[in-house]
């Protein structure tokens, strides 16, 4: 009887990478195949599809932009795609490439537009920005890129099997962050700096209580990422982590930096109330002269 494919956990994934010596996505595609009793160049069809989707909605805006269906958005990533094409990125051409297609997809989902919703629709930039930035900057052919894709999907499996996660109650702690992490498991990159802002409040109170995120520091290893843990607050240490990061090679690294909502001012600090609250007049004014107080302390 042949053995059917399929891994609960990192370690199993990596057991049949080296008994079988295939490569993670070669890993997913015979799954794949197991799963729904497809062949394998079906298989690779499908995915040569699910890319050619990622190129359509990441390309069609920065040649003719879309409005989103209430206005509100819209124009932004040819804006940005011209940006950068007069050498005024800061961010460098893959992350200034990436940006501008993250941004197109972003697009064409609110405009009602065909995406490819993975992780989930609200996250649907970033894998495509990622890879077809590098595709285009580095000439990687489209089985090169399937394959990628195929690791992604392998990634995201992972997480879908060890975690439980509704987009709509945890979009901001869960959807945008695997995404990213599929993309740079994808490619190893380690250039690529994480900075999670983990205050532990949000907008309806306490994250433990709501849609407890924690281990942060375990989950983002488990993505095969470097991970360091500081006080956001403080300058040396925000320093000597992106120091320290500068040497990790083959990995990309996530700081998480613990902090306090609203810190320095007295009456939003700590207080789930200011997490999406706009400030009146008044608070604004005192919020201004207490953090102009605090500067002035500082450069003393």
């Amino acid at each position: 009887m042949m053995e059917t494919i399929d891994f609960k956990n990192a370690a199993e994934l990596l057991e049949l990478c080296s008994r079988h010596q295939w490569m993670i996505s070669d890993v997913m595609k015979q799954r794949e195949c197991d799963l729904s009793e497809v062949p394998m160049d079906q298989i690779c069809h499908q995915m040569k599809h699910v890319l050619d989707i990622m190129k359509q909605s990441a390309a069609a805006p920065l040649k003719t932009p879309v409005k989103s269906m209430g206005g509100l958005i819209g124009g932004e990533a040819r804006k940005l795609e011209l940006h950068r094409n007069r050498g005024k990125s800061i961010c460098g051409s893959v992350l200034g490439r990436g940006i501008a297609c993250a941004m197109a997809v972003l697009e064409v989902n609110a405009s009602m537009g065909v995406i490819v919703a993975a992780p989930t629709a609200g996250s649907a930039g970033i894998v495509p920005g990622l890879l077809l930035a590098l595709q285009q900057e580095y000439h990687i052919s489209d089985d090169r890129m399937v394959d990628a894709l195929f690791n992604a999907g392998a990634v995201g499996y992972l997480a879908m099997r060890n975690a439980t996660v509704a987009g709509a109650v945890g979009g901001c702690q869960a959807e945008t962050g695997v995404a990213a992490a599929m993309a740079a498991s994808a490619h190893k990159i380690d250039n690529l700096v994480g900075i999670i802002d983990q205050n532990r409040l949000q907008a309806t109170g306490a994250v433990s209580d709501r849609f407890d995120t924690n281990p942060l520091p375990e989950k983002w290893a488990a993505f095969g990422w470097h991970v360091i843990e500081i006080d956001g607050h403080k300058i040396e240490e925000i320093l000597r982590a992106l120091d320290e990061a500068d040497t990790i090679k083959g990995k990309p690294t996530a700081i998480i930096a613990h902090t306090v909502k609203g810190k320095g001012i007295s009456f939003a600090e700590n207080q789930t109330s200011f997490h999406n609250t706009a400030l009146t007049r008044e608070q604004y004014e005192t919020a201004l002269k207490e953090l102009d107080a605090q500067l002035a302390k500082l450069e003393r």
